[in-house]
């Protein structure tokens, strides 16, 4: 019976052994102390270091410490009041440096109570791709509603002033064309403004993002044991 059990336990243990190496996901386990204490190699790639380069290591050394100021980001606070309260780290997105290269991480914490010891599981995703598809969205959008409104100005413009009988003189059957794509010509300008509007909205969202901070791998290791 014990060998059973125990056959079962080691089974278990390379189950989740493999699922931890061969995630695609960057996977960390994080001491109460902010330390990391396990790392997947995912999660190494993110930063273009080895697993065990990052054990050991402060959140501080990775995320958000600013080099001119000394000060942690907004993001770090987030993750280190997370990892101290044992609370739920609601799903967010932080602007790094890494290795020269400006790069964009999904992250999220979930406090692991069940081991004894107070101990934070951190889900991370580079979503660089995913963010410049975003932004090279957000750019045609504006171009393009912007390359519209003058046009569509023009084209409701003169449709007014063919209304009016500035052009000659129209009858009924005329005048109900023309107002048909009067209304038309301003339903499609009422889109426009909304395409334009989401842009500048999508914008402002991402400018008040905090500065992009550069991770330090030099400094902040301790005993986390």
């Amino acid at each position: 019976m014990t060998a059973n059990i125990s056959s079962l336990y080691n089974r278990q243990q390379e189950l989740l052994r493999a699922i931890l190496t061969q995630s695609s996901d960057g996977i960390a386990i994080i001491g109460v102390n902010g330390c990391f204490l396990e790392v997947n190699p995912a999660f190494g790639r993110i930063f273009g270091m080895e697993p065990e380069q990052i054990i050991g290591m402060e959140c501080l050394a990775l995320f958000g410490y600013d080099d001119n100021t000394g000060e942690e980001s907004r993001e770090t606070c987030m993750i280190q009041q997370a990892i101290q309260e044992q609370q739920i780290m609601p799903y967010i997105e932080i602007d790094l440096h890494i290795q020269g290269a400006s790069r964009s991480l999904g992250l999220s914490l979930t406090p692991i109570s069940s081991t004894g010891r107070p101990l934070c599981l951190m889900i991370a995703r580079d979503v660089t791709v995913i963010r410049e598809a975003i932004r090279m969205k957000a750019n045609f959008l504006s171009m393009i509603t912007h390359e519209l409104r003058s046009p569509l100005n023009s084209i409701n413009g003169y449709l007014d002033l063919t209304l009016t009988g500035m052009a000659g003189k129209i009858n009924e059957q005329q005048r109900d064309f023309l107002q048909r794509a009067r209304a038309g010509s301003e339903h499609l300008y009422a889109l426009v403004e909304d395409l334009l509007l989401i842009s500048r909205a999508d914008r402002l969202t991402r400018g008040c993002r905090a500065n992009a901070f550069e991770p330090r791998t030099d400094q902040y290791k301790r005993n986390c044991h």
